[in-house]
């Protein structure tokens, strides 16, 4: 697999700027590339085969090469300012198929697996293109996040795309790219769709199954969680100097971030009394 990795990177820098994008409207031919088409089919064959092994290992392999793909096309210079990171795209959506087909086959290590490689996937993409390139991705984690409702030995998968979910939202905050709003009602919503569903699920009286779950995006007491890292970022962002771009770019994604926020957190707040 290291080896698949390295040949993938050699041919990105050795065809350098010769890469085509998808482009809005216009079908060109030559967007796709033979060479990362195959290297991504063989792969999924090889994922498919573990499956049908149930070789755990094999798959996590498997995935965690799609991911590294991701990072190797994500650097490929398309000679186009704005350009769609199309390649990039392309294994992560080889990433997302192979994660949600693993659902009905009882290996929650393994899924768990898949939706942190996805989420580290989104931050590549966030960096490589910006905000509106996690969309996909984030609605894939929210939807694979919900196998933990219908089944239990599958609520760590529903926890760790929480997780995900908190961080790509930190991570949000961050970024230096403008327009953020899209992106942000995109995580607030795939983490509203995710929340009503569990809450829907009967909670435990001493351990509270909703707060231990859910917890990565809404605990107010964990340190790791998302409001306390909010705390942190504003408590650094009101001690910068007023003419700190960084701060003023956090603030412009707060404010991005927070319109509209009212809407799905009065639903769920009505759905959890």
């Amino acid at each position: 697999m290291n080896a698949i990795i390295a040949i993938n990177a050699a041919y990105v820098e050795a065809k350098g700027k010769t890469f085509f994008t998808y482009q809005f409207m216009f079908d060109n031919p030559l967007t796709s590339d033979g060479f990362i088409n195959d290297t991504l089919e063989h792969l999924r064959q090889t994922s498919r085969v573990g499956v049908s092994r149930g070789d755990e290992q094999q798959i996590e392999q498997a995935l965690r090469t799609f991911a590294a793909l991701v990072r190797v096309y994500a650097a490929i210079d398309y000679a186009s300012i704005g350009a769609s990171k199309t390649h990039a795209h392309l294994a992560a959506g080889y990433l997302t198929g192979e994660v949600e087909r693993l659902v009905p086959h009882n290996m929650p290590d393994v899924l768990m697996e898949g939706v942190r490689l996805m989420g580290q996937c989104a931050d590549i993409l966030l960096v490589a293109e910006g905000p509106n390139g996690i969309r996909t991705l984030v609605q894939k984690i929210g939807i694979i996040g919900c196998c933990g409702v219908a089944k239990e030995d599958y609520r760590p998968v529903t926890s760790t795309s929480v997780e995900q979910l908190s961080r790509l939202t930190f991570d949000l905050l961050r970024t230096r790219a403008r327009e953020i709003k899209f992106a942000a009602q995109e995580i607030r919503g795939s983490m509203s769709f995710l929340a009503k569903l569990f809450l829907a699920v009967p909670d435990t009286p001493l351990s509270s199954t909703h707060s231990t779950f859910l917890g990565p995006y809404y605990s107010a007491t964990s340190m790791e969680a998302l409001p306390a890292r909010l705390v942190a970022l504003t408590n650094v962002v009101a001690g910068a100097e007023a003419q700190d771009e960084s701060a003023q770019q956090v603030i412009s994604n707060l404010e991005d971030w927070a319109d509209g926020m009212y809407q799905s957190e009065k639903e769920l707040l009505l759905a959890g009394c």
